[in-house]
């Protein structure tokens, strides 16, 4: 009997040793595996932390180039750092050449610069309309026609970086009104505009400027479509009086910086423009500058970017060309003031452009 037992105890010996070998080979089995998972796991979270910080850092690489390029908005032309005092208000844009308005050999320079030959000339402006009245638009309908006649003026300057911003307005297929002071400094005369109307960034060419842009003075700059034509042009009128209603139209800087499809302009996309800003009011005053132009005051917001933009009545004529501001900073009170049609259809008169008058007064019909 003790033989037997021990012969069973030896059996379940050689069984047992395969069993704890296996389930040893198991357990380290397992904490291989174990150790492999993690490890495994800290290399895609090591992989994932890197693609996230080079996602971030195109982002951020992104962002820096966005920041610069909406940086050069921030020193257009008119530029808010560059304030002119009279009587404790805030002028812009500022004034330019000497204190009694003369023109600096350097604006001179620039002018003759900037002023092409003049092309041949077209035919004369088409006469006056006339008659009882024009019927005042409704108001789908004038923002419409705004739409299709105004545009963003881009200038880009002569410092890297930097791009002067305005408006303009279409007074025929091709030729399109601004300020000079939108136009100033632009490199090599290079001009573009762009509106969701126009489709598409076009090339345009100076035809001509007026001999100063210094406040209160005639300041107006005609361009030129190297490329395609107007999709509306707008007519031009004088008839305007205190309390006339009123609707100022163009492209604000500090509006249009976080316009999206802006964004997507300076980033290169050509078909892409900003949304047209306009503004209604009424006529506060109408009265001479001390150079002897004369503007409109009007209630109408207008801020940088609207300079050479359309003041229109309601029907949809020009009567004036949005031009500076006046800040009174104790007041705080902002002043809108707006060259007449007047000044611009003398500057007008012997360019080759041909834009329709319509003088009749806005009344209901």
């Amino acid at each position: 009997m003790a033989e037997s037992g021990t012969a069973e105890s030896k059996k379940r010996r050689a069984w047992l040793l395969p069993i704890v070998a296996l389930a040893l080979l198991a357990g380290v089995g397992l904490l291989a595996y174990d150790a492999w998972q993690r490890w495994r796991a800290d290399r895609l979270l090591e992989a994932t932390e890197k693609e996230k910080v080079a996602v971030l850092a195109k982002e951020v690489a992104r962002g820096q180039r966005l920041r610069q390029e909406l940086a050069s908005l921030k020193d257009p032309v008119c530029r808010p750092d560059e304030r002119l005092m009279l009587d404790g208000q805030v002028i812009l844009p500022p004034r330019k050449g000497g204190a009694d308005g003369s023109t600096t050999a350097k604006q001179s320079e620039h002018r003759q610069s900037a002023t092409p030959p003049k092309p041949k000339k077209e035919p004369a402006p088409a006469a006056p309309a006339v008659g009882a009245g024009a019927g005042p638009m409704s108001k789908p309908a004038l923002a419409e026609l705004l739409e299709r006649a105004t545009a963003l003026v881009l200038a880009p300057q002569q410092q890297a970086g930097r791009l002067g911003t305005g408006s303009g307005f279409f007074i025929d297929a091709k030729h399109l009104v601004t300020n000079r002071h939108v136009i100033e400094g632009a490199r090599d005369g290079s001009i573009m505009v762009t509106s969701r109307a126009l489709g598409r960034l076009h090339r345009a060419s100076i035809v001509a400027v007026t001999r100063s842009s210094n406040t209160g003075s005639d300041d107006f700059a005609l361009l030129r479509l190297a490329t395609g034509d107007a999709p509306g042009t707008l007519a031009l009128g004088d008839s305007v009086s205190k309390l006339s209603p009123i609707v100022a139209a163009g492209f604000p800087g500090a509006v249009i910086r976080g316009d999206p499809s802006f964004r997507r302009l300076l980033g290169g996309d050509i078909a892409a423009a900003p949304d047209l800003n306009v503004t209604s009011g009424a006529v506060q005053s109408l009265r001479d500058s001390g150079a002897g132009v004369p503007l409109i005051v009007h209630t109408a917001s207008v801020i940088q970017g609207n300079s050479g933009g359309p003041l229109v009545d309601e029907c949809g004529r020009v009567v004036g060309v949005n031009t500076f501001i006046s800040v009174d900073q104790k007041q705080s009170a902002r002043i809108s003031y707006s060259l007449r049609t007047s000044s611009l259809q003398r500057f007008l008169a012997n360019q080759p452009a041909r834009f329709i008058r319509d003088e009749r007064a806005c009344t209901p019909s």
